[in-house]
C-alpha cells in the first residue's frame, strides 16, 4: 500500500503489469476476505527513500493506519476484521514454534 507511481511496473512469473493504486489493492483484499481467506491475509506499506517520508511529500509510516484502515471501515470491513489484518494475523504468521 502507499505506491501508486503510473511510471513503475512490476513483473510476476514473466507478465509485467502496472502497479496497482490502493483502490485496486483495496479491491483485492475484499474478494479474498468474502472467498473466506481474511485470516490469512498479510499487508505492507513499504517506505524506503526520503521521497516515502511525509516530511518530503509521500505518504509516510502511518498511511495505512490513517488512511486504508479508515477507507476499509467505509468499505464495511469491521474494525474486527481490520484489527486482524493488522494484529493477530502477522502475529500468527511471525510465530516460530
Amino acid at each position: 500500500f502507499g505506491a501508486e507511481s503510473t511510471a513503475f511496473d512490476y513483473s510476476v512469473s514473466g507478465v509485467t503489469m502496472p502497479m496497482p493504486t490502493d483502490a485496486q489493492r483495496m479491491e483485492s483484499l475484499d474478494h479474498l476476505i468474502a472467498e473466506g481467506f481474511g485470516d490469512r491475509l498479510l499487508v505492507a506499506h513499504d517506505v524506503c527513500t526520503r521521497a516515502d517520508l511525509t516530511r518530503y511529500g509521500g505518504k509516510g509510516y502511518a498511511h495505512f493506519l490513517e488512511s486504508i484502515a479508515r477507507r476499509l471501515r467505509t468499505r464495511g470491513h469491521s474494525q474486527e476484521r481490520i484489527d486482524s489484518i493488522l494484529v493477530r494475523n502477522p502475529a500468527r504468521a511471525l510465530t516460530f514454534a
